[in-house]
């Protein structure tokens, strides 16, 4: 058969492989590899299920579906230290969907999202995490760290961050974004404190050791 659109529905076929071919001006271009509908599941479904944290108090999660056909409902977890609940339970009438998540709480999170169709069956995303740091404070790692390590930082992102010898030099000091890494080679081996500065304040400080 043939289509204008993005998809199409078969009844029961009779024959389970099939293959998909462009048309252009009437000409069949090349055709796709032959599958088997009766291993595809329903992962075809679920495009995309991602979140990125878009300040200190807001994740911003996306949502893309392949189709919208017999679909039931759609549920976001949120497991919170390792206490999991239904956090949002969508009717979708798009197949791009954003929504956030403004009640952050320190400690490690996790999404996923659940489509859940009109037979019963459901799929399940890939879980995506985040680590929220306690407030006004940071999660900084490796630590120790070496020459071959980014120092991966979370934080508010309205910071400085300083770091000094055991003289108070300051040796190193940038602005930091939400998610950051810095490139430390350049110090030698040793112990170092951070801080986190705000505006004339410090609001946080810790140690940090080369090896």
């Amino acid at each position: 058969t043939s289509t204008t659109d993005t998809a199409i529905v078969f009844h029961s076929p009779d024959d389970p492989h099939f293959s998909v071919t462009p048309v252009l001006n009437n000409t069949s271009a090349l055709a796709s590899i032959t599958i088997d509908y009766n291993l595809q599941g329903t992962l075809c479904y679920l495009n995309l299920f991602n979140a990125v944290r878009v300040s200190s108090i807001e994740i911003v999660m996306q949502l893309q579906l392949g189709s919208l056909y017999n679909i039931d409902r759609i549920e976001i977890f949120k497991e919170v230290n390792g206490q999991e609940s239904i956090f949002k339970t969508l009717q979708p009438n798009q197949l791009n969907i954003f929504f956030s998540d403004t009640e952050l709480q320190s400690g490690s999170l996790t999404y996923k999202a659940r489509i859940v169709f009109k037979n019963g069956n459901s799929v399940l995303s890939d879980p995506v995490e985040f680590f929220i740091e306690e407030n006004g404070k940071a999660l900084l790692w490796p630590n120790p760290f070496t020459d071959d390590d980014y120092l991966k930082i979370i934080s508010a992102g309205d910071s400085d961050l300083r770091i000094v010898n055991q003289m108070g030099q300051v040796l190193f000091e940038k602005h930091l974004l939400i998610e950051d890494e810095i490139d430390l080679s350049g110090l030698p081996p040793g112990l170092y404190f951070y801080q986190l500065v705000k505006g004339k304040n410090i609001h946080s400080m810790g140690r940090l050791v080369k090896i």
